[in-house]
């Protein structure tokens, strides 16, 4: 059984790594444009 993977494995890594890459880029979103006054104010 050894090398033997399920499929909901992959899944939720996938989904790990998606919510990881999103957070980061929003994040790097956040920091890049919150100096521009048009996106401040909905924050």
């Amino acid at each position: 059984m050894v090398g033997v993977v399920m499929a909901p494995t992959y899944i939720l890594l996938w989904l790990a790594i998606t919510c990881l890459v999103t957070n980061l880029a929003a994040i790097i979103f956040q920091r890049r444009y919150s100096n521009s006054p048009s996106l401040s104010n909905n924050a």
